[in-house]
């Protein structure tokens, strides 16, 4: 994008130069003009180009907000990050939990808990998985709730070390994740669905 302005503020500055000295050079009326705007045509499809192949911008980033937070009393303290298009949330424990909401390329929304001071013992997938059924119940517009849930109560996932695995096909068409890191100092559990 940063090439396309600097194109454009090229071919302005020029087109201003070639017209202020249009009457002192004759010759540059039409050729140069005619030149330097198929010149700049041809950057300009380059550039168009570049900038598909280079992954410019798929989804509006100017739209993404903090709006679907509006209104949930329980993520009522968060902080946005507008350029991040991150809510950060101290929870009771003095835990953390950051929401992601938003993309360039690929639109995605995840839930990253950041737990230090919590003393359930999240090596139980339970208690993981309440984590993840509280916050996409709050967060239900964004997260499928209820196939999460009917996953969860189903025992219809597939785990594989801190690693869960969804069958359901929503799920899996919408690019579901989930996991687990557990340290000595923190675990961190952190639901995510993309689409692109």
């Amino acid at each position: 994008m940063k090439k396309l302005i600097n194109i454009i503020v090229l071919f302005v500055l020029v087109s201003c130069s070639v017209s202020s000295n249009k009457n002192s050079n004759k010759e540059l009326k039409e050729e140069p003009m005619a030149d330097l705007i198929l010149v700049e045509d041809s950057v300009l499809e380059n550039t168009e180009s570049k900038i598909s192949e280079d992954g410019e911008c798929i989804f509006n980033q100017l739209t993404q907000t903090d709006e679907f937070l509006k209104g949930i009393g329980e993520l009522s303290t968060y902080e946005w990050d507008s350029i991040e298009k991150v809510a950060t949330i101290i929870l009771e424990s003095n835990d953390t939990l950051l929401i992601k909401r938003g993309g360039c390329n690929f639109y995605s929304v995840s839930a990253d808990f950041i737990l230090r001071h919590d003393t359930l013992d999240y090596s139980q997938w339970e208690n993981v998985f309440n984590k993840v059924l509280w916050i996409s119940g709050l967060l239900s517009s964004d997260f499928a709730y209820k196939e999460l849930k009917n996953e969860i109560d189903s025992s219809s996932i597939k785990i594989n070390g801190d690693y869960v695995y969804f069958s359901n096909e929503y799920l899996q068409d919408n690019n579901y994740e989930l996991y687990r890191t557990i340290e000595k100092e923190k675990t961190s559990i952190v639901l995510s669905h993309y689409i692109y």
